[in-house]
């Protein structure tokens, strides 16, 4: 199971790569930073990775809709508390990253089943 969620971990950073490559300078210049402290990014891969691999649909439309929604869950409840409590967050920005996360998630959950039918992960 550890070896599983680490790839899927892994899998799901692979897979943010092209979307934090476009948006993430769109969000660091709105926060005003120009840095990622990249233990708590780990943590929050690895705190994705947990909640699909916690998932056990049986196929892989399942999959997606579980991965989806609980991408809607994790990303909306970041970018409308952002909303909330960051005057200059846009919701333009919070609605892309939530189509991401829900996209992202769908994804990663339906690789998640994937590799769960090889016994060596």
């Amino acid at each position: 199971m550890f070896a599983r969620l680490i790839v899927l971990c892994l899998i799901i950073i692979v897979l943010d790569i092209p979307y934090l490559a476009y948006a993430g300078p769109s969000f660091l210049q709105m926060l005003g930073t120009t840095s990622v402290r990249a233990e708590y990014a780990l943590l929050s891969y690895l705190s994705l990775a947990l909640g699909i691999a916690a998932q056990s649909p049986k196929d892989y439309f399942a999959a997606g809709v579980h991965g989806a929604i609980f991408g809607l869950s994790v990303y909306g409840v970041y970018n409308f508390t952002n909303l909330a409590i960051i005057p200059q967050y846009k919701l333009s920005i919070a609605t892309r990253d939530i189509l991401w996360g829900i996209t992202l998630s769908a994804a990663a959950s339906m690789i998640n089943l994937l590799i769960s039918k090889y016994p060596i992960i």
